[in-house]
């Protein structure tokens, strides 16, 4: 069962942090310039199946890879989809089609939102428009299954896996055996995280639609600065 990935411990940290910085702030000399809020970008993205098509009232997921960040919208009578986007890396995709397509069609795109660069030609001082494009060509999906083992134990359960970019999440079976359904074509990075272990990022590397791959089986080596308890 596919699920949103939850913020890392990292960002809470830095989170908190900025939050404090901004209320010791608050403590001395007022200002008068109010925080301008982060700039956007028109990103749109088109959505058509194998064949060129368009897909009609589709939704597409947008979620940030370099920073805790996600949006949604729905594609419109022309097939696209419309956002707003601040500048970062950023895996736009889809899952489970409606009908009439065929359910379980995926489709994804990793790109960087950032500001569109002038040409030379172009006058000085009169920017381009920030807009970003992203093509999803759905198709059916393939199921990938590897395994996470656990070194020197005979139990391999429990592992949380996830996938950056897409909101993949789940945990192995006893074997350490997994099964995934979301991803696209294309090569995305794995990471794997259990409490007692090191935890690991891996490639998996989707290379057909409608097939069944296995990913490299991945080992996670016991965390000897663990504290025990924690």
């Amino acid at each position: 069962m596919s699920r949103l990935p939850p913020l890392r411990a990292s960002w809470t940290v830095l989170l908190s942090v900025s939050l404090l910085s901004a209320s010791n702030a608050g403590c001395g000399k007022s200002s008068s310039h109010a925080t301008s809020p982060p700039t956007t970008r028109e990103v749109s993205a088109t959505v058509v199946g194998p064949n060129g098509a368009r897909i009609v009232g589709e939704t597409v997921l947008a979620d940030r890879i370099d920073a805790p960040a996600y949006d949604y919208s729905k594609t419109d009578t022309a097939g696209v989809a419309h956002f707003a986007l601040v500048n970062g890396v950023w895996c736009l995709h889809m899952a489970y089609s409606m009908p009439p397509y065929r359910e379980g069609w995926v489709a994804g795109a990793v790109g960087r939102v950032a500001p569109k660069l002038l040409h030379v030609h172009q006058i000085r001082g009169v920017r381009g428009v920030d807009t970003v494009l992203f093509r999803l060509v759905a198709r059916p999906y393939t199921v990938t299954r590897g395994k996470v083992l656990l070194a020197g134990q005979s139990e391999h359960r429990g592992t949380e896996l996830t996938v950056s970019g897409l909101r993949e999440y789940l945990y192995t079976n006893d074997d350490g055996s997994y099964e995934m359904y979301t991803l696209p074509l294309g090569t995305w990075q794995g990471f794997a995280e259990h409490a007692g272990f090191r935890s690991k990022h891996f490639d998996i590397v989707v290379a057909s639609s409608g097939d069944t791959i296995n990913a490299p089986t991945v080992t996670l080596e016991p965390d000897r600065d663990a504290i025990p308890g924690r």
